[in-house]
């Protein structure tokens, strides 16, 4: 059984890396699905952000990672994959979440959203703050897995 895990992961940080760890557990390949999302407006390019993910998973079997632009179930669909996960820490993020996953299967009637809670000492971590905190040259070392922050060290 194999589930995928979108984002834009700006940049990949070990909350999502403790999603992915976890949900492997339980499924046979987690594909890690870092979205071409303009609107969002990334700090790294696109190319990067698959980069930095391959970088935190790479020494995990059964776990690939892939870029897509478009629509989430349109991969879904070609790849033949009806889970999708998404790492929720508190009632915003499931609000968000249960909207977009009702859309997402009512264009996808095979749709199955799988949510996991990432551990205690992760569930204030957001790509956003650790984005903030590398603008302003501060240390993100402990947010993020080590290849990665040695990537973002490297290009700020």
């Amino acid at each position: 059984m194999n589930i995928i895990y979108p984002g834009t992961f700006d940049p990949f940080s070990l909350g999502q890396l403790d999603i992915v760890i976890r949900a492997r557990q339980i499924y046979d390949t987690v594909t890690v699905a870092v979205s071409d999302n303009p609107r969002k407006n990334p700090m790294f390019a696109f190319e990067e952000r698959i980069e930095m993910a391959r970088l935190a998973v790479d020494e995990y079997d059964g776990v690939e990672v892939i870029g897509f632009t478009g629509l989430l179930v349109d991969v879904m669909r070609e790849r033949g994959i009806k889970f999708m996960l998404r790492g929720i820490r508190g009632m915003l993020d499931f609000e968000y979440e249960f909207q977009m996953a009702q859309v997402n299967r009512s264009m996808l009637s095979e749709f199955e959203p799988i949510f996991l809670m990432p551990g205690e000492k992760y569930m204030v971590l957001s790509s956003t703050f650790i984005r903030e905190v590398a603008v302003l040259n501060g240390d993100v070392s402990g947010f993020l897995p080590p290849k990665v922050a040695e990537y973002i060290k490297a290009k700020i």
